[in-house]
């Protein structure tokens, strides 16, 4: 057996680590999130009017835009767009 980690980076616009998170491989993307400095001290991370992309392994936030479920974007042509 081999151990897991989940890592979460976040990379500015021209290509900069800006933050870096690990956590154990049985941790989701949203539990990664929920303890990452990056949550914790958004407005550091992103300017106003910025925002984060992540996956689907993320929920909705403020900050941070993540993809529509498949099942909805297949049916509407804006969601898959923006997908």
């Amino acid at each position: 057996m081999f151990p897991a980690v989940n890592v979460q980076v976040v990379v500015d616009h021209v290509g900069s680590f800006r933050s870096l998170s690990i956590c154990a491989g049985s941790n989701n993307d949203q539990s990664l999130w929920n303890g990452s400095a990056v949550k914790k001290r958004l407005s550091t991370y992103v300017p106003a009017g910025r925002h984060l992309l992540g996956d689907a392994g993320y929920k909705l936030w403020n900050h941070l835009l993540t993809p529509y479920p498949e099942s909805e974007a297949v049916t509407d042509r804006r969601k898959r767009v923006y997908n």
